[in-house]
């Protein structure tokens, strides 16, 4: 399929499990038009599924002792959790199923929720992160490298489940993969 895996014996008593996926906001911008999709990912990552409400993920997360983790980049995208190692089998599982499978964002008001997450998130930026994004767009300008990493709050209205869902749809092929 062309997934990768990678392993590692570390002799500590956590282990960390993480998807390092070659895609991020630079994909979205070039092959889906949008903005915000990689943003919305990272702040999905760790909410309720289908199967399980946010605070199920965050009680089993709890009962593995784990530190999660998901960051979005222009070019990657990465989902982590450290957890206590005889708890490894149940953090692999977690960590597919609330990163990979997917939020449920259709719940009534789940998706103003995220908006608004998001929103805190751009206008709590330091001013230096802002400084750098500013830069990084005058360099690429157009290109899909010149995308932002936080969606400009004018813009959070377009986003949507199948906002999300395109985006995963994209990044979260087999040979886009690294389990490690």
């Amino acid at each position: 399929s062309g997934l990768r895996v990678v392993s590692q014996e570390t002799h500590t008593y956590m282990s960390a499990i993480g998807v390092v996926i070659t895609g991020g906001a630079a994909d979205e911008k070039a092959h889906l038009g949008t903005v915000g999709g990689a943003q919305l990912a990272e702040v999905c990552a760790w909410r309720g599924t289908r199967n399980s409400s946010t605070a199920d993920v965050l009680k089993r997360a709890e009962a593995c002792g784990a530190y999660l983790h998901a960051n979005a980049q222009r070019e990657q995208t990465l989902y982590c959790i450290d957890a206590l190692r005889d708890k490894l089998e149940d953090a692999t599982q977690l960590l597919a199923e609330a990163c990979l499978l997917g939020p449920d964002l259709e719940a009534p008001g789940a998706m103003d929720e995220v908006r608004e997450g998001m929103e805190l998130a751009f206008l709590d930026a330091t001013q230096d992160a802002r400084v750098r994004e500013n830069i990084h767009a005058a360099a690429y300008g157009a290109s899909p490298l010149g995308a932002p990493l936080l969606c400009p709050p004018s813009q959070l209205h377009t986003l949507s489940p199948k906002t999300l869902a395109d985006f995963r749809a994209l990044i979260t092929q087999p040979q886009s993969l690294v389990v490690a």
